[in-house]
């Protein structure tokens, strides 16, 4: 376990956010494949990859929530 990941919250991150992108982008192919249009495909893939930035912020407020309690 590396000294930066304390809570060993980096793989449960990692898996998420993959998970929540891949939605985002499969959502974002059928959308496409059903109408033709490339934007919502372009915006979903976009929103796939802003998910993995809020994903983090989020674990690191749940890193930060965790140091305080001790």
């Amino acid at each position: 376990m590396s000294t930066n990941d304390r809570h060993g919250l980096a793989n449960i991150e990692r898996v998420v956010s993959l998970i929540v992108g891949a939605f985002f982008v499969v959502v974002g192919v059928l959308s496409y494949t059903s109408t033709g249009d490339v934007v919502p495909l372009i915006l979903f893939v976009v929103a796939a990859v802003i998910v993995k930035y809020v994903v983090a912020w989020l674990f690191r407020l749940v890193e930060r929530v965790l140091d305080s309690l001790g």
